[in-house]
């Protein structure tokens, strides 16, 4: 079971999704009150209390987890068998062993393919973020956006601090294309901005302190969109 599960996990990982694994039926029964998951993988077999029980417990619960997806991985697949999957609260199923291809369907087709957009601050081009959500996918998308969020905060330098000509031309050149391909055009723009500023050889200060102002709020957004 243990050697099913690393499996999984590594599967997973590799598609871009977040994963949290939990070992018996109590475990999982807290990790879904204890955060908010897309979809729950459930191991029909599982020592102490099986996968059919804790559905059934999930199910019970006074909490928004309740009706959060299950899916059943077993290698039990008969007719009365998966009834009684349906019977405890499961939406459906995967056999034992698995094929990737088949668990990536099975998760495309519980799990929204459209990430939710929180209220935005007028840093995002919705158009253009929802397209790239639609065809990387809500895992992928929230991967992409912390690495844009690492690279924000690793570049340009400390506010206040100005930053040498040629290393500022780099950071804006890097973030023209890596903020702009993800919907934050106009925050794009004013990168280009200062990287012509730099390479014409002319006072950056004022135009640094917008791009510093920007950044905050392109980085306050991230975050809504990433916890959406």
């Amino acid at each position: 079971m243990a050697l099913n599960r690393e499996l999984a996990l590594a599967v997973l990982h590799d598609a871009g999704h977040r994963v949290d694994a939990a070992s018996s039926g109590p475990e999982a029964i807290a990790a879904v009150q204890a955060e908010r998951y897309d979809l729950v993988l459930m191991d029909v077999q599982m020592p102490g209390m099986d996968g059919l029980a804790a559905t059934r417990a999930i199910r019970a619960l006074p909490h928004p987890c309740a009706s959060v997806p299950i899916i059943a991985m077993t290698a039990s697949v008969l007719p009365q068998q998966v009834a009684a999957f349906r019977e405890a609260g499961m939406n459906d199923h995967i056999g034992k062993p698995f094929k990737r291809a088949a668990l990536y369907a099975m998760i495309d087709r519980w799990t929204p393919q459209e990430l939710p957009v929180p209220a935005v601050t007028g840093t995002l081009d919705l158009s253009t973020y929802r397209e790239v959500a639609a065809v990387v996918g809500p895992a992928r998308m929230r991967q992409l956006l912390a690495t844009l969020a690492k690279e924000l905060g690793e570049r340009f330098g400390a506010e206040g601090v100005l930053p040498e000509r040629e290393q500022l031309a780099h950071d804006a050149h890097a973030m023209i294309s890596a903020s702009g391909v993800l919907g934050f055009t106009e925050f794009a723009m004013l990168c280009r901005e200062v990287e012509l500023a730099c390479e014409e050889r002319r006072s950056y200060a004022a135009i640094l302190g917008r791009l510093h102002v920007m950044r905050r709020a392109v980085m306050d957004e991230i975050a809504l969109l990433r916890a959406a």
